[in-house]
């Protein structure tokens, strides 16, 4: 009987309604137009993705805190027979729950949202 080796990988990030203009490659003083956003609502993702399948796991938060945590972690149980391995923090190279966040991130720069519940829901 052969084992089978699955690498899930995990990590959490901030979005929010503070917009984050992008870097663009303009004229000497000259700076991007756009719309900015300056309300401080945020809601944390905490995500699992297996990379060889794709498959992914993802919960919201209105907060990081040890409870929302285990809140994640009592819906996405870890058996007993998984061998947890920590990878450095912010290593995009390593792990592919970082290059989700930037993604995402990516594509919420100039989005204008009228609330938290707008961005939520992707309206």
């Amino acid at each position: 009987m052969g084992f089978r080796f699955v690498m899930l990988c995990a990590d959490e990030s901030r979005v929010g309604l503070l917009s984050v203009p992008p870097r663009k490659l303009t004229g000497l003083g000259v700076n991007p137009v756009g719309e900015l956003q300056w309300q401080f609502l945020y809601r944390w993702l905490y995500g699992v993705v297996e990379p060889l399948s794709g498959k992914h796991f993802m919960l919201e938060f209105s907060h990081q805190t040890v409870f929302a945590l285990r809140s994640f972690y009592k819906r996405y149980p870890v058996p007993e027979y998984v061998i947890l391995l920590f990878q450095p923090p912010y290593c995009r190279e390593v792990n592919p729950m970082e290059r989700v966040g930037q993604q995402l991130k990516r594509w919420l720069q100039w989005r204008h949202f009228d609330s938290i519940a707008f961005l939520a829901t992707g309206d």
